[in-house]
């Protein structure tokens, strides 16, 4: 399966959001209080997302220096 790239997603994403507004009929003061609901509703969702990879990111970094061989100070060898 071929993954849509980003930047073709957006614009697509858009011209959809467009060509909706356009055929709903609705008068602008509606349409600005739809698109107010659902940016807030966006934001949510994008901060709970931020949140989760934040979390699985600093897990994965904790994860990761486990794996890595620790030596102790006293055993460390100097050089000059």
């Amino acid at each position: 399966m071929i993954n849509k790239p980003i930047t073709v997603a957006y614009e697509d994403c858009k011209k959809n959001i467009v060509d909706i507004i356009n055929q709903s009929g609705l008068p602008a003061f509606a349409i600005e209080s739809i698109l107010k609901d659902s940016l807030l509703e966006i934001r949510d969702i994008a901060r709970n997302q931020y949140e989760k990879d934040k979390m699985n990111y600093e897990i994965a970094l904790n994860n990761d220096q486990k794996d890595l061989p620790h030596i102790a100070p006293e055993d460390a060898e100097v050089v000059s």
